[in-house]
């Protein structure tokens, strides 16, 4: 991720689209009990989750985790983006939806 690090301090402040380069934590509950805490890796104009993945391929487990980050958000869209020696893919992924 040091690529998307430098990316975000050479972006940061220079008036482009809103994203928050900060993690974004979101807690999950069940039954009132403390599961866990996770972070988001980009939030986009507060309309699109940006989940990055290092491999060649989108698993379901990474499909439900953009899924449980969009049902504990506001937010109704997500992407899901891999980067590998293939290329990027990207996946949208719409709340209540897979």
């Amino acid at each position: 991720m040091k690529a998307i690090e430098g990316l975000r301090q050479r972006r940061k402040g220079k008036g482009m689209v809103n994203i928050n380069w900060e993690q974004v934590r979101v807690e999950f509950e069940w039954n009132g009990t403390n599961l866990g805490r996770y972070y988001i890796d980009f939030v986009v104009e507060n309309k699109v989750v940006l989940e990055i993945k290092a491999k060649s391929f989108f698993s379901h487990k990474d499909i439900r985790q953009v899924l449980a980050y969009l049902k504990k958000t506001k937010i109704e869209v997500g992407l899901l983006a891999t980067f590998s020696g293939e290329g990027i893919k990207i996946k949208r992924i719409l709340k209540g939806r897979s």
